[in-house]
């Protein structure tokens, strides 16, 4: 069983939140793709969309795991970016929402 993160959102961001976390899963399976190509470069864009938009909506761990992709497409790592989405997809399933 995951242990469930409370993330507080900001009530004014509530309706965008849904469809945010949905362009995340996507890009999931985006990343997913990217590495079955090695395509650094997409990863590396995804992981640095990701730490922006993680911050900007308050998802500090989206944030963070964001940066952490983008620099391990930089080092071309794929172990690592493949770690890093297991983490990141571990972490949407755990999220639970509150809303001030």
């Amino acid at each position: 069983m995951t242990k469930k993160v409370v993330i507080k959102i900001k009530k004014e961001l509530e309706r965008l939140i849904p469809r945010y976390l949905e362009i995340i899963r996507e890009d999931i399976l985006a990343i997913d793709k990217a590495l079955l190509e090695e395509d650094f470069l997409a990863l590396s864009i995804k992981g640095h969309n990701m730490r922006g938009t993680g911050a900007a909506y308050g998802f500090e761990e989206i944030s963070k795991l964001g940066g952490e992709i983008e620099a391990s497409a930089v080092e071309r790592d794929a172990v690592k970016i493949k770690a890093t989405k297991d983490a990141l997809a571990l972490h949407l399933d755990s999220l639970e929402l509150e809303f001030v």
